[in-house]
């Protein structure tokens, strides 16, 4: 696992930067000594107040389109996970989690993940 500040490369131009990344031990994401090279198997986003029509959209249609396996965006204020699966080419709604829920993560070998744990700060 790995988190911001550390970018991504996909692509010439193409270099994200999420708050949280994930690589299965058998993932095509390269580790180099600055950066990841190609898409880590999941990506987590935390929302800002400034972030969330970026994460939503523009973030959300380059992991889709790079090959993020599993694609997490979470809301720290109304506190709940909204998580997008990869099916093929293209991303589909596993759910929205809050408070009292959990779900589990094909990325993360069917781990359950208890939403409660994750607003614990």
């Amino acid at each position: 696992a790995f988190a911001a500040p550390l970018e991504i490369y996909l692509d010439n131009g193409v270099i994200p930067q999420p708050d949280v990344m994930w690589l299965a031990p058998n993932s095509k994401c390269i580790i180099d000594e600055k950066r990841l090279i190609g898409p880590p198997d999941l990506v987590a986003e935390i929302f800002s107040p400034g972030s969330v029509l970026y994460d939503r959209s523009d973030k959300f249609d380059i992991y889709e389109r790079y090959g993020i396996g599993e694609y997490w965006m979470i809301d720290p204020i109304e506190e709940y996970v909204e998580v997008y699966i990869r099916k093929d080419d293209h991303f589909v709604r596993q759910g929205i989690y809050g408070s009292g829920k959990q779900f589990n993560s094909s990325i993360l070998n069917g781990a359950a993940l208890n939403i409660d744990k994750i607003f614990e700060w």
